[in-house]
Parts: C-alpha cells; sequence; structure tokens
C-alpha cells in the first residue's frame, strides 16, 4: 500500500467490487481495489461460471461434432481431444476476461493492489502482500 491518499478502498475484485469500484471513479474518487489474486476478476472468473460454462460449452461441442451425420460436416474430432485441452481452453477464457476487467479498471482510473486485506478494528486496516513476505497497517478515515 502506498502512502498516498485514496478515497475510496475497495477490497475484493469481484462484480461488487468493480461495480464499486468504477462508480466511485465516475464520481471523481481516487479508488485503490485490493484483491488477493494477481488480477481482478473474483470466483466467477477463476473458478465459478466461467470456468464451469465454458467447459460445458466444450463437452457440448464435442459431443454434437462426434454425433453429427457424415453428410451435414466433417465431424473429425481429433483423437488427442482430451480434458487438459479443454482445461487449456478454459484457461485462456479466463485470462481474457481477468485482463478485460483490468484494463476497464485501470481505463477508469481505479489502481490495483494484490494484497490480503482485513479490517484490525475502527478506522485501521491490515495488508499483508503474499510471495513477499511484508505486511502494512493503515489507518483508514
Amino acid at each position: 500500500m502506498s502512502a498516498e491518499h485514496h478515497d475510496v478502498l475497495v477490497i475484493g475484485g469481484g462484480p461488487a467490487g468493480q461495480a464499486a469500484a468504477i462508480q466511485a471513479a465516475h464520481a471523481g474518487k481516487s479508488v485503490l481495489m485490493i484483491d488477493r489474486a494477481p488480477r481482478p476478476g473474483g470466483e466467477c472468473v477463476r473458478r465459478g461460471t466461467i470456468p464451469s460454462k465454458t467447459l460445458q460449452r466444450v463437452a457440448v461441442d464435442l459431443r454434437r461434432l462426434r454425433g453429427a451425420a457424415p453428410s451435414s460436416i466433417d465431424s473429425n474430432v481429433a483423437p488427442d481431444a482430451s480434458i487438459e485441452r479443454a482445461m487449456s481452453r478454459v484457461g485462456a477464457i479466463v485470462d481474457g476476461h481477468q485482463a478485460t476487467i483490468a484494463h476497464r479498471l485501470r481505463a477508469e482510473g481505479v489502481e490495483f493492489l494484490r494484497g490480503l486485506a482485513r479490517f484490525e478494528g475502527p478506522g485501521r486496516l491490515h495488508v499483508a502482500f503474499p510471495g513477499h513476505g511484508r505486511s502494512r497497517s493503515a489507518a483508514i478515515t
């Protein structure tokens, strides 16, 4: 956490945090978002809806291709179609979503910081920085 002043602190980079940060930025506030992950997106993007729907789509497409009538389309599915390839696709989709979210937040003027934030009490915030072995407490008003 820098020593500079921010008008609004948002803990969590999921959909609610994104909406709050962007609304505050639109209101002319300086905004700092803190999230435990390297990029914003939240659990929906990293482990929930986006990955599960992507895997579901891969499975549906694969089943349709394997069951297609030979006269309608070329349905030669690669013999190496595997869960590893499907998960690679999931990773690419998740990366794309996270990049888009990060870009939007930057464009709105929201500063992003990776850290584990928690309130220590009224007016006190503690942020630990994963992988760096350091943390910092600060007063918030």
